[in-house]
């Protein structure tokens, strides 16, 4: 690319970071990529105590916060760590089932694609084995074709 090209961002599309599946739609320009934070993990208060610690940096930041505002999230959903319903929306959490049927929305809302962040991993571990059962459930022609073991706090293997 020379100096005076330029950058046309519609040849690249649109990437958005933390936005739910409904606004995300609404941002259509030539492509669509939207991120997720997700976490394996079945127990309601365990996985919203994690969530809310992923999602405390962007509930200090004002522009995060005028941006929820925005998406219609209340002063009482973006304080005190975030309401059950706010931490839902922006951290998937439950099993691989339950998270790939959430992670599709996004491209039944007109995504290109979605980049996944797997959060709740101990030091030491991998994400490798849930993002390959997320790839597994969610890419076509490839479901069930390696063995994972998901269990919370699993060693990572495959």
């Amino acid at each position: 690319m020379g100096h005076d090209s330029g950058l046309d961002l519609g040849t690249f599309g649109v990437w958005t970071f933390d936005f739910e599946y409904q606004p995300a739609a609404r941002l259509r320009e030539s492509a669509l990529g939207v991120e997720h934070a997700v976490l394996f993990e079945t127990d309601p208060a365990k996985a919203r105590a994690i969530a809310r610690e992923h999602l405390a940096t962007y509930l200090n930041g004002q522009y995060n916060v005028a941006k929820f505002r925005r998406l219609g999230y209340t002063e009482e959903d973006l304080s005190n760590g975030g309401s059950d319903r706010f931490v839902d929306d922006f951290v998937f959490w439950g099993d691989l089932d339950s998270i790939a049927g959430k992670l599709h929305a996004h491209v039944d809302a007109g995504a290109d694609h979605v980049g996944i962040q797997v959060i709740g991993i101990k030091p030491g571990q991998t994400a490798m084995p849930y993002w390959r059962a997320l790839a597994d459930a969610l890419l076509p022609g490839k479901a069930g074709t390696r063995p994972v073991s998901l269990a919370p706090g699993a060693a990572a293997r495959t």
